[in-house]
């Protein structure tokens, strides 16, 4: 896996993130220190006419000198629970109510369960047609979770089908897992990464344009084989898939332009909703 340059990366502190490619990867790695870097294939846009590129063979590239700039420096993240305060109170009768109209909705098929508030996210990565992501410390099996996103990207002809925010859920101890995006060119991205090979499981419109920069809500809610995905309160994806059950959570960044600081996504008012007994 080949790493984006430090151009901007914030986070309580400077992490090192975990990078991957877009539709064809080799072994990414959960573990917190070195790490061969994997290159991936060129996915192209769901409209173009071409068959995407097949890569079939490739030589892992080593770390960029500028790697220890990106260290990380733990803990990364800090939690705030129900019992904090009025404001997580607050914030959790809020998420209550979202999460038993999902039930009521059918959704989900239980409701109960235990609330986080996570701290903000805010990154930048210029490396194209790649992605990384960071832990949040998580590792829920069914849950929901909703967040405010900001994106903004430093050129105007990214690719704008691999540039997004969003999450990577369900990653086993192996580095598989599943993908969620917000795409800048308007459309909702899923993807699974199993065995070294990630691909898309589908995608749906949230806009009709590409938005250079921009802001949505996005909330996934992930129960049993089914992952329901919510942009501004309005579903725009569901998807049924049982390969993952459980596993590690964490933000994701993909980056479709190499230009200046490529794609900066930040994340506030990030809520988890862990189904199951409270």
């Amino acid at each position: 896996m080949r790493v984006l340059p430090p151009n901007r990366m914030t986070f309580s502190a400077r992490n090192l993130l975990f990078a991957c490619l877009m539709t064809f990867v080799v072994g990414c790695s959960v573990a917190t220190g070195s790490r061969t870097p994997e290159p991936l294939e060129l996915q192209l846009p769901p409209t173009a006419t071409t068959p995407a590129l097949k890569s079939t063979s490739f030589t892992a590239t080593p770390f960029e000198s500028t790697t220890a700039d990106l260290a990380r420096t733990p803990p990364y993240l800090s939690l705030a629970t129900l019992e904090t305060g009025p404001e997580a109170t607050a914030e959790a009768g809020s998420m209550w109510t979202l999460v038993t109209d999902l039930h009521r909705r059918g959704i989900l098929n239980d409701a109960q369960g235990k609330y986080q508030a996570l701290q903000p996210f805010e990154a930048s990565w210029a490396q194209i047609d790649y992605y990384d992501f960071l832990p949040t410390g998580h590792s829920p099996g069914d849950f929901v979770l909703r967040a405010d996103v900001q994106w903004e990207s430093a050129s105007e002809r990214a690719n704008f089908w691999n540039s997004g925010c969003g999450f990577v859920f369900r990653m086993n101890a192996r580095g598989d897992h599943y993908l969620v995006f917000l795409g800048l060119d308007g459309n909702l991205y899923l993807y699974r990464k199993l065995d070294q090979v990630i691909s898309r499981l589908g995608s749906g419109s949230y806009r009709e344009e590409i938005r250079v920069s921009g802001s949505s809500q996005i909330t996934l809610a992930v129960e049993g084989q089914w992952m329901t995905v919510f942009v501004n309160g309005e579903q725009v994806y569901r998807q049924s898939d049982d390969t993952f059950s459980a596993g590690l959570l964490g933000y994701a960044l993909a980056s479709g332009t190499n230009k200046d600081f490529g794609t900066r996504c930040e994340m506030t008012n990030v809520e988890l909703w862990e189904i199951g007994p409270p």
